[in-house]
């Protein structure tokens, strides 16, 4: 009987460690080299595919919210948004411009996504060695969302303007659009 016993926690502790993921070494920071910047602080990825605005839903409370956290260790606020974007959500994106500041002083960045997501998903499940206060990845439209959704209502302001900025594309003029329809014949 104790050597049953002795297998049974044996067996019983393996599968156990067996079975959970321990999270993988966090990928070095990747920056657009254009926007290197030195700056040290808090900051958040923002990152929108076709209509969908990436973010992460809490699981203590269903808030949506950015990607976002402190500096650790002196990092640039660029790498702390690449960092907090691969803790939350376990996706290694490259970190560019600037968008806005919030009233925290959170720097609000452009962030691209590879990894063939359309921006369509409902949501994805994030891998298990996340941190524990996200429970979904979603892309959604914040023009549809209420401030009362959000783990900081103050910011969606913020956050629409970024979504635009990265959604903007330069009106034509009309001499423009012409020139595009009719292209130069002259010889």
């Amino acid at each position: 009987m104790k050597t049953f016993r002795l297998f049974f926690i044996y067996f019983t502790t393996l599968v156990l460690f067996a079975c959970s993921q321990a999270p993988p070494s966090a990928p070095a920071c990747r920056v657009a080299t254009d926007y290197a910047s030195d700056h040290v602080g808090s900051a958040a990825c923002l990152i929108r595919i076709t209509d969908g605005l990436l973010v992460i839903q809490r699981d203590d409370s269903g808030y949506y919210d950015l990607p976002s956290g402190q500096t650790i260790s002196e990092e640039t606020s660029q790498c702390t948004a690449h960092q907090q974007m691969w803790l939350q959500t376990g996706l290694n994106v490259r970190v560019a411009q600037l968008l806005s500041i919030n009233r925290d002083g959170m720097r609000i960045y452009a962030c691209a996504l590879g990894g063939g997501f359309d921006g369509a998903e409902e949501y994805i499940q994030p891998p298990s060695w996340v941190q524990p206060h996200v429970d979904k990845i979603r892309f959604i439209d914040p023009f549809v969302t209420r401030d009362a959704q959000w783990h900081y209502p103050k910011d969606l302001i913020v956050i629409r303007d970024g979504y635009v900025a990265l959604g903007h594309s330069p009106v034509l003029t009309d001499q423009q659009i012409n020139a595009v329809e009719q292209p130069d014949e002259s010889y």
